[in-house]
């Protein structure tokens, strides 16, 4: 079974990289924990804030 060769961050110009990559080589030096708690949390307030327009609508605060 032939390998397909994939070209690593370092080896593609960064002419050429998608803005995706540019933006999270930005964040290279985060942990990836801390990335995820970040993520969690906005998570997180995102459906407490789907709640609270949910029960202001309905009238209930």
């Amino acid at each position: 079974m032939e390998e397909k060769n994939r070209n690593t961050p370092s080896q593609v110009p960064e002419e050429k990289r998608r803005p995706i990559e540019n933006f999270y080589d930005n964040f290279r030096d985060v942990p990836l924990k801390y990335l995820d708690i970040f993520i969690g949390v906005c998570m997180a307030a995102i459906v407490v804030f789907i709640l609270l327009g949910m029960l202001k609508g309905r009238g209930m605060i």
